[in-house]
């Protein structure tokens, strides 16, 4: 029978999260961890797969991501790669095929995104460079369970 998700988590004699918050899906699997000092999310955030793989690891100061962050495939393998500078996508973020060919290059600039182009798993160019659009949303929060959505 599946449990409750849960939570294991340490507390300053302040009363603030301190030390790494490490959260278990309903079957006991790790599936985030999450460095707090005095109360602030700061450092690597990182989320797993069931398997235990890592999925995805984003930098934090302050609450934010502000810093790398890659995700991979269940395999292992490298998915997407980017920045973040207070918390928006920033610069170059480039999205492979697990065939390490290139999937998608986009460009941002404090969470706008500028461009982007895709291509084949051959990769070849797709012929649908685009600028400008909806910017994708974003299922990552500050101490959630919720995981990265990286722009692809």
């Amino acid at each position: 029978m599946n449990g409750p998700i849960s939570v294991v988590e340490h507390y300053d004699i302040h009363g603030r999260l301190s030390g790494t918050k490490t959260i278990y899906d309903s079957l006991g699997n790790k599936s985030r961890e999450e460095p707090f000092i005095n109360g602030v999310l700061t450092g690597l955030v990182t989320n797993y797969f069931p398997s235990g793989k890592t999925e995805s690891t984003v930098m934090y100061a302050g609450n934010r991501r502000n810093g790398d962050y890659q995700s991979y495939y269940p395999g292992g393998k490298p998915d997407c790669k980017g920045t973040y500078r207070s918390d928006r996508e920033t610069g170059k973020w480039t999205c492979l095929f697990e065939n390490g060919h290139t999937r998608k290059v986009s460009n941002w600039k404090e969470g706008t995104l500028i461009n982007s182009r895709e291509f084949t798993e051959a990769g070849q160019n797709a012929g649908n460079a685009s600028s400008p659009g909806p910017k994708p949303a974003d299922a990552e929060s500050a101490g959630g369970q919720n995981k990265g959505a990286e722009p692809k």
